[in-house]
């Protein structure tokens, strides 16, 4: 299997956007709206998702966003991002480092394609003036030939 990037994704949060802890050892739960872009290589539009992530003891947070995709034409993808959200050791740092695996799906023939395709989005994470984005490259998983 190879990687090619075919483009980006850029998911800003929007008004909500909220950590509730659940117990002593460190554990929550976020919960978020977020808005953005989606560009790639056939297909870009505008994303919507809620994210419900949770955070782990040890402090990584599991993205999972799920929402649509609208694209140009008006058509709309189910959109699903989930991965894993590491922290910047860096003392005081906001920024993070997000891997997480992007599937689409949709019944209208042109988009069909994406269904049966597995991407990775590489996205760096941080402040975006008063709120908290996500940006970075998409790439698609290209089976190697025998």
């Amino acid at each position: 299997m190879e990687w090619q990037a075919i483009g980006s994704l850029a998911l800003t949060y929007g008004p909500k956007d909220e950590l509730v802890e659940y117990d002593e050892a460190g554990g929550g739960q976020v919960y978020g709206v977020l808005e953005g872009r989606l560009e790639v290589e056939g297909l870009t539009g505008t994303v919507h998702v809620t994210n419900t992530a949770p955070r782990r003891t040890d402090g990584i947070f599991e993205p999972t966003l799920r929402g649509i995709l609208t694209v140009s034409d008006g058509s709309k993808l189910y959109f699903r991002l989930d991965g894993l959200s590491l922290a910047d050791p860096t003392p005081g740092s906001r920024r993070r480092t997000v891997l997480s695996t992007v599937r689409l799906r949709s019944r209208v023939p042109a988009y069909q394609e994406w269904n049966r395709a597995f991407l990775f989005h590489d996205g760096r994470g941080g402040p975006t003036g008063d709120s908290w984005g996500l940006t970075g490259p998409i790439l698609r998983a290209i089976p190697k030939g025998p």
